[in-house]
């Protein structure tokens, strides 16, 4: 009689503590990476993406084209504050490895990439957190010897 107990208790208590074990897993719907609290979702032509009808008029450009023939590129932002990044390539197809993007409180958030950004194609990554987050600083980490360009906006 206890066993059974335990079991529905077990059973009962389950659901309860399955979105804890859920945020830390990384699971793929479609095309859509979701890493617990955040997700990143790429797209080969804006204009015809959700993303610009859902949000046009709302990204603001974070700088001009960065080159992507050096290793690093550091974008500074003074703690402006954005909920989502939109990375997207300009001329040649720039190899883009990953994107750590430091926060106003010193967290970091990586984010692989490991894609070639063809132009006009991107990737829109949803920032660590509720709402948002104060940036500092992007580093965009390429592949050596790749040629092209790409720029960073922020919404």
């Amino acid at each position: 009689m206890k066993n059974i107990a335990v079991w529905t208790a077990f059973a009962v208590a389950a659901p309860i503590f399955a979105p804890l074990t859920a945020s830390a897993q990384v699971r793929v719907e479609g095309r859509v990476e979701v890493r617990g609290d955040w997700h990143r979702e790429p797209y080969q032509v804006y204009g015809r993406s959700h993303w610009a009808k859902d949000f046009r008029g709302r990204w603001n450009p974070l700088g001009g084209q960065y080159n992507a023939q050096t290793d690093v590129q550091a974008i500074h932002l003074d703690n402006k504050r954005y909920s989502k990044l939109r990375i997207e390539g300009g001329h040649g197809e720039p190899v883009i490895q990953r994107m750590t993007i430091t926060f106003g409180d010193r967290s970091t958030q990586t984010v692989d990439l490991n894609m070639r950004l063809s132009p006009g194609a991107g990737e829109v990554i949803d920032l660590n957190g509720i709402g948002e987050r104060r940036i500092t600083q992007i580093l965009v980490y390429s592949a050596p010897h790749t040629r092209g360009s790409f720029s960073i906006y922020g919404s």
